[in-house]
């Protein structure tokens, strides 16, 4: 029907069904604008008069509302609107998060670690392993020294053609230590003496001794009481 000229005639508001049934994905976007369209043509013809305007209809197109239930991919959505694929390209491009750049330097600490002890050099793990295995013999020594009250030394032999390459001088037959090296033959030199006196006193005096392999050397000293302990020197010229 006309109306009077000057007044806006806006199209009827509300869920129109052809619209409700896109929102909820329940017909195409095809199928929804053709409702939407003929509604709006038909507020238009009602609108007979010249000089009236029509406003668009108004609420979120077909498409843009499939792509907010996520039933569309974004290349679709962008018939609509952009506004899922712009928050998805945002997500993809946020960076490492603290704990994965944490992981990342952790790795590369294990791995560094892991290259630095294949290329240590050999001589010198092994006077390691030596210094760490003499110090317990010293010790077991000096305990059954004190316990039986027998005078216990220890003492490298360098005598050639020998079986044994040091021994412990004093302890009864049943204790069979150890008298031969890992490895290589490593060289002593004991500070003040000769020999290293165990027991059977408590306070066996202080006490040093130096163990060398090819440009490697170690020192093991007691103050005579504590044990005897490790103490690494510079290499040997």
């Amino acid at each position: 029907m006309p109306l009077a000229c000057g007044y806006t005639v806006d199209p009827p508001r509300g869920s129109k069904p052809s619209r409700a049934l896109a929102r909820l994905g329940l017909a195409a976007p095809s199928l929804g604008r053709p409702g939407g369209r003929l509604e709006h043509r038909t507020a238009i013809t009602a609108a007979s008069t010249p000089g009236d305007t029509v406003a668009p209809p108004r609420g979120p197109k077909p498409s843009r509302a499939l792509a907010r239930l996520g039933l569309v991919a974004p290349s679709l959505a962008r018939l609509g609107g952009r506004l899922e694929h712009r928050a998805t390209i945002t997500g993809l491009s946020r960076g490492f998060s603290l704990i994965e750049l944490l992981v990342v330097v952790a790795m590369i600490a294990i791995a560094a670690a892991t290259v630095s002890l294949s290329l240590r050099d050999p001589a010198a793990a092994q006077l390691e392993r030596e210094a760490e295995r003499l110090v317990a013999l010293f010790e077991t020594a000096r305990a059954e020294s004190r316990a039986a009250g027998l005078n216990v030394q220890w003492a490298p032999v360098e005598l050639a053609g020998s079986a044994d390459q040091f021994r412990f001088i004093g302890l009864p037959a049943r204790i069979q230590l150890p008298r031969r090296w890992l490895g290589e033959v490593v060289n002593v030199e004991i500070a003040n003496g000769r020999s290293v006196r165990l027991g059977p006193e408590p306070m066996i005096g202080a006490q040093q001794l130096r163990l060398r392999l090819g440009n490697q050397q170690l020192s093991l000293s007691t103050d005579g009481l504590a044990p005897f302990e490790i103490t690494h020197s510079s290499n040997a010229p």
